[in-house]
């Protein structure tokens, strides 16, 4: 008696679970549709970036190092960072979280956290704008040097 108890109320919640989830598919759009949305309502411009990869040379383990990207806005519009994707939890992406006027300067600050690695170090963000071309990928590189132990 208690199992058949138990299966009925884990039967109803997955059930329940099923029917909320069908719910969401339905009812809600998916986070790139999402995005796709919010690039299409803002003004396109254009965007050039002083660079887009910054070697640190050497430096040693459990060092932060950090290197701030900037960018221009060559367009006729505001320019808007959408969203940034740092592609290893070592790498973290701060940037203008207000729009950058036609003719002024944003910026995208990489910091990358050297605790764990070793050797030559390469880590990629993608960054996302309401540009005409609207995906970038900024690179840091740098060689990782063991701590000197004492």
């Amino acid at each position: 008696m208690k199992k058949s108890v138990y299966f009925i109320t884990v039967f109803a919640g997955l059930m329940i679970c099923l029917s909320c989830n069908s719910q969401n598919r339905a009812g809600q759009a998916t986070s790139v549709e999402r995005d796709t949305e919010k690039q299409d309502t803002v003004p396109l411009t254009t965007v050039e970036y002083a660079e887009t990869e910054h070697d640190f040379g050497k430096i040693t383990e459990g060092d932060k190092a950090s290197h701030r990207f900037e960018f221009t806005n060559t367009g006729n519009a505001d320019l808007r960072v959408l969203k940034t994707n740092a592609y290893c939890g070592c790498t973290v992406a701060k940037y203008s979280k207000e729009p950058v006027p036609p003719g002024k300067k944003g910026f995208v600050e990489v910091v990358f956290d050297s605790r764990g690695r070793q050797g030559r170090q390469q880590k990629n963000v993608a960054i996302t704008t309401n540009t005409k071309h609207p995906s970038a990928v900024l690179t840091i590189i740098c060689e990782i040097m063991p701590k000197n132990k004492q």
